[in-house]
Order: C-alpha cells, then structure tokens, then sequence
C-alpha cells in the first residue's frame, strides 16, 4: 500500500510540475509575443523627406556607419539617445533635431541635412562642399555641374565626408558661393576661382566668378563685413541690373572685366588674357 501511494504521489506531482511548465511556457510565450509589439525594423524607421541632392539608401547606411542592429526594441531606455548618436554619424546629416518614439513600435527621427553650394575641383575630382566647407559624399552625387565649381584650390580633403576642408581657401568659397548659388544660373557664372585668396593678405586676397565665355567678375573679400567691403547684396544687385541692362554678363561684346568692388560704380573693361590679375 505504502509503495502504491508513493506511485500515486510521485504521479501527481509529476502532472502538477508538468502543468505548471506548460503555463510557464504559456507566460513564457506571451512575454516574447509582448516583446515582440515594441520590436521596430531599422528601414521602417520614418525620416524627414531626403532632398533631390541625396541618393542612395540613407537608414541602410546609418546601420552600416553605426553597427545599429536590423531591429530595436521602443522599451530600451537609451534607445533615442543611441538613435541620436547613430543619425549624427551621417556625413549627410547637419543636426539631429528630434527622435520621437511611439508606443508600441512607431519611431520618426527629424533631420537636417547638408546642402551642397559648390563643388570644389581637384587633381583627383570633384568634391562637394556645403556652406561651412563640409566635404559632402561625392559617390552617386547627381549632377555637379549645375553647381558653382571651385577652381584654384590647391590642398585635397585629409578628412572623410562629413569633415571640414582644412583650408582657408574652400572655407572662404563656400562663404562666397552660398551667397551667389541662388542666383548663378541666371547670372550665367560658372567658375568661383580663389588661386588668388591668401587669408593674411586681406588687402590683396581676392575670389573672382567667371562665365562660361570667359566674363570675369572682381567679386572681392569673402567676407563682407571687411572694413570698406561693398555688401553681397549690392554685390548682386550690380550684376542682375548689368544682366538686365544687357541680356547677359557677356553682353554686348564681351568677355569683360568686371569689377563689383568700388563703392561707387561698376568697372567693365574688355577682357585681356585668362588668369586673374
């Protein structure tokens, strides 16, 4: 009798232990179909609008750039910090302005994005630049020649894409280009040329914009807050009034020299030669 009931005890502990596993995995499962709610994919991650000048698979090559994982969980505490961090690492990217995440599985990253201004020209290349003379990624970038292009550059980038050109040079022709960018293509100016710009020689160090026909405009200092310097804006205004007056900057019997320098007037004179005096 006593073995019998022994048998019958071990039985219904074994059905009780085997009972109680199964509701485990029950619980067990259910924790991981719970966990599975706050699980997001990496590419459905939601971005501010890319603009037309970048290409190519932006949040694949974060992940990359990152080592972020395929998928995230919205319950991990430094998720939109790590998110941040991960964004910023984007030579495209100028600022993380906002990581947002909904419960259970939603996440939008806003971003600002570089803008390229010019392309600097060298031996190797053609190098994009935005307004701080940040080195953009040049691989897959569309259409560079709808873009002022720098010449006279004598140094190559030492850094990768999303660093400062270490020059003086590229720093003051992105200044000069984000202002006259706008308005390039109407004025016809093709060339930004600082093979004469020396940053500690202010009163000799000069940044000219030519024409495709070979026009050269005396554009000045970069930086128009020099003593004596003429402003951009009237800067501008000279050369749209002359565009307007003659049809172009080559017009009527150009090239010319053209200088936007004096406070009083506009110097045009019939070109000689093709380097900058």
């Amino acid at each position: 009798m006593q073995s019998i009931g022994w048998t019958l005890a071990v039985a219904i502990v074994t059905l009780a232990l085997a009972a109680g596993g199964f509701k485990l995995s029950q619980i067990a499962r259910a924790q991981v179909q719970q966990q599975e709610r706050f699980r997001v994919s990496l590419a459905s991650v939601e971005l501010s609008p890319l603009p037309v000048w970048i290409h190519g698979d932006l949040l694949g090559e974060v992940k990359f750039l990152s080592g972020l994982p395929d998928t995230v969980n919205t319950l991990e505490p430094n998720l939109a910090e790590r998110l941040r961090s991960a964004f910023a690492l984007h030579p495209w990217v100028c600022e993380v302005l906002e990581v947002r995440i909904t419960q259970p599985a939603t996440i939008r990253v806003q971003l600002a994005y570089r803008e390229p201004v010019a392309v600097v020209r060298t031996a190797r290349s053609l190098e994009p630049v935005d307004r701080e003379g940040v080195l953009l990624p040049a691989a897959g970038f569309p259409n560079p020649e709808v873009y002022l292009t720098v010449s006279g550059v004598r140094s190559t980038p030492t850094g990768p894409a999303g660093t400062r050109w270490d020059d003086s040079a590229v720093g003051a022709a992105a200044r000069v280009a984000e202002a006259v960018t706008p308005h390039h293509r109407t004025l016809g100016l093709t060339t930004l040329d600082v093979s004469r710009y020396r940053p500690n020689a202010a009163a000799a160090s000069q940044i000219y914009l030519l024409t495709e026909q070979g026009t050269r405009v005396k554009w000045g200092r970069p930086d128009p807050d020099y003593p004596g310097e003429v402003s951009t804006e009237d800067k501008l205004d000279r050369l749209r009034q002359y565009v307007a007056d003659h049809g172009s900057l080559d017009s009527p019997a150009g090239p010319y020299d053209i200088d936007v320098t004096h406070w009083q007037e506009v110097s045009i004179r019939p070109r000689q030669g093709t380097g900058p005096k």
